[in-house]
């Protein structure tokens, strides 16, 4: 899977995630599929059909000003222990295996 973002906001009531992956296309354009969520509930998504990069790191920079914190891919697991399974509870697996 080929996460261009992710990032956690923790602050008082707030535990969330929300990550942009590119399921397909090049590094200027493509397709990509938000993925958003309070941590430990079901996951919510959005398909964007033909973001650009421009338009990426807008969607980025929005979620930066909202105290979203980048997080590493290696990293998801020890931040988001229930990722895995909450990822499966949602619709996106079958979007991601197309």
């Amino acid at each position: 899977m080929n996460y261009n973002w992710i990032g956690w906001c923790k602050e008082d009531n707030h535990d969330k995630v929300w990550m942009i992956v590119q399921l397909g296309g090049d590094r200027y354009s493509g397709r990509f599929v938000s993925i958003w969520g309070r941590r430990g509930k079901k996951l919510q998504s959005k398909v964007h059909e033909y973001l650009t990069t421009h338009e990426v790191n807008k969607l980025v920079g929005s979620k930066e000003s909202k105290g979203y914190k980048r997080v590493e891919e290696k990293d998801l697991n020890s931040v988001y222990t229930e990722f895995s399974d909450d990822l499966e509870k949602t619709t996106v697996w079958a979007l991601l295996s197309v």
